[in-house]
């Protein structure tokens, strides 16, 4: 079967080079290509299974519903219990509560 296929000029001449460099004309090595890759490409199913549709969440809210709100998003009485618990871990002399 002959197919043609119109490649970027810059594709194009890295395909020959890299053929070239393998000792192989381009046809070849694209023929290897597909003949190498075509079983994985057909055994992919066209649309994910639906089991992996359903463990999206419904409504993402990104990184705080994985990790919860980070401390300069929460009130400040939080912020500065914060700061004094980093303060108490860089003070040697501090004793931990």
């Amino acid at each position: 079967m002959t197919i043609t296929i119109n490649l970027k000029p810059e594709l194009a001449a890295r395909l020959q080079e890299f053929a070239a460099d393998i000792g192989h004309d381009p046809e070849r090595l694209v023929n290897d290509l597909v003949e190498a890759d075509l079983p994985f490409m057909l055994s992919r199913p066209s649309k994910p299974p639906e089991w992996l549709a359903n463990m999206k969440p419904r409504e993402p809210g990104g990184l705080a519903d994985l990790f919860g709100k980070w401390p300069s998003d929460a009130d400040e009485e939080t912020d500065e219990e914060l700061l004094e618990a980093l303060k108490d871990m860089d003070d040697p002399r501090r004793t931990r509560k």
